[in-house]
């Protein structure tokens, strides 16, 4: 596969040239074109002198990188499109190699870059916080701003190329909210000159327009009461600060046919006549990410009051309360982590002591779903699951971490295939009325009664409940 490789330079005549070589020398590159900012030093003579295409801005402002970054992409040809900044002291061909190579390998349509460093100031201070309240979709990734990316012409084409500083995470969100299969991927240690604290001002003031902006756009600013929520979309530092448990034991349950007795997609199907087409979804579509794509489709256009009374009607599975508030008792951390839908997982648990739900997001708009979801990004991540396009595995070691604790003072406990990483990771993983050999063969125990107080009998007898 050819690749293009896009580079907005204003006024770095001092490095253009080397990183144009590193691009040149880096498998896969086919093209490299500079988009000069009208700069008023040599960048576009040392550009073309190094071998690159060089093009002029197509509209002479400052800052305007995101200008630039959509003329490069117009005048690319090929499929796969790879920007980097004009301004690395230290860049090498594999760093492209290894932005670019999720996608040559089919793991993924678009590619983040992030380095041996921490997140600057404004990525701390600004971005983070932002994306946490308006996009936790998006808050997992550890250099949002990083100005390294690659992806198939379509995710750029659903994209919107703010023209300053916000273009970066602009780029993001729409990329992660376009379905698009996204990974953060680690491309090595990053040198790069250091912007002034006036500069850093301006570009804090984008970023933050770019992300309230987008919220605006997708009617999440309507409602904020959500934010104060400590269980949906909680993110690791505000569960320490919100729960603050003495003892750093985290119990994680599946939702369908292990909390609930039953499948809040299968109730929603039956209650607005789509089981006909639930059936077909199932059958032709893989089980994973992409069907749960596929069934949020089926929903577009469903009252989202509608689906949560349907939700608050599935039966708890026998023991669950009582379970829980036991865990509860003993200081336990307790969360959900599912494949299931945020929303209707929140409201079938609404009277249960829950400190966390990891789920996928359903996209609402004016109270009515639009049939777009959003997956958790902290779900993805290779090197936890070779097996799981998209693994709970991700999730659950980032929460133990977060909260304290070891992998062998988690519990997991999970009825299907796709629970199968978790359960065999934990300390203590339980298969409960599984529906997978999978699962069985990687738990510590086994439980086919349903009855979620049999988990407590085990707890004790491993010492996790002392």
């Amino acid at each position: 596969m050819r690749v293009t490789v896009v580079i907005p330079a204003k006024d770095e005549g001092a490095t253009i040239a080397e990183v144009v070589r590193a691009a040149k020398q880096a498998k896969w590159v086919d093209k490299i074109i500079v988009v000069d900012g009208h700069s008023a030093d040599s960048t576009a003579e040392e550009a073309r002198r190094a071998g690159a295409r060089t093009i002029t801005q197509s509209k002479r402002r400052y800052p305007g990188k995101g200008v630039a970054m959509r003329d490069g992409f117009e005048a690319a040809l090929t499929d796969i499109i790879a920007f980097v900044d004009a301004d690395i002291v230290n860049i090498e061909p594999q760093m492209l190699e290894k932005l670019v190579e999720p996608i040559i390998k089919g793991e993924a349509d678009f590619v983040k870059g992030m380095f041996e460093r921490a997140g600057g100031r404004v990525t701390e201070l600004v971005a983070k916080p932002l994306l946490q309240m308006f996009f936790p979709e998006v808050a997992g990734f550890s250099q949002p701003l990083s100005g390294e990316i690659a992806g198939r012409r379509w995710v750029f084409e659903h994209v919107k190329f703010e023209e300053n500083w916000g273009v970066d995470v602009g780029i993001l969100i729409d990329a992660v909210r376009s379905g698009a299969r996204v990974k953060e991927i680690h491309i090595g240690f990053k040198d790069h000159l250091m912007k002034p604290l006036l500069d850093l001002r301006e570009m804090a003031q984008q970023v933050a327009e770019t992300i309230i902006k987008r919220a605006a756009k997708h009617d999440i600013l309507k409602d904020l009461a959500w934010v104060s929520q400590p269980r949906y979309w909680v993110t690791h530092h505000e569960l320490g600060e919100k729960v603050k448990k003495p003892k750093a034991k985290l119990v994680v349950f599946d939702f369908d046919g292990t909390l609930v007795d039953g499948r809040v997609i299968d109730a929603i199907a039956q209650k607005f006549n789509l089981v006909e087409e639930l059936e077909k979804v199932r059958k032709t579509t893989p089980s994973g990410h992409k069907q749960s794509l596929e069934i949020a489709k089926l929903l577009k256009g469903t009252k989202l009051q509608d689906m949560l009374q349907v939700a608050k009607e599935i039966p708890l599975m026998l023991g669950t309360s009582e379970t829980l508030r036991e865990l509860e008792n003993k200081s336990c951390y307790i969360g959900i982590i599912s494949d299931g839908y945020g929303r209707a997982i929140e409201a079938a648990t609404s009277e249960l002591p829950i400190d966390f739900i990891v789920a996928n997001e359903l996209e609402v708009q004016d109270g009515v779903l639009t049939g777009n979801v959003h997956m958790p990004f902290g779900w993805i991540k290779k090197e936890d699951c070779l097996q799981h396009s998209v693994c709970k595995l991700a999730a659950i070691h980032r929460l133990a971490e977060e909260v304290g604790a070891s992998m062998k003072e988690v519990v997991a406990v999970g009825n299907g295939e796709v629970d199968t990483c978790m359960v065999e990771a934990a300390g203590l993983g339980i298969a409960f009325n599984p529906n997978s050999v999978r699962l069985v063969e990687s738990a510590k125990v086994v439980i086919r009664e349903k009855n979620l107080k049999k988990i407590l009998e085990h707890m004790h007898q491993h010492s996790l409940l002392d």
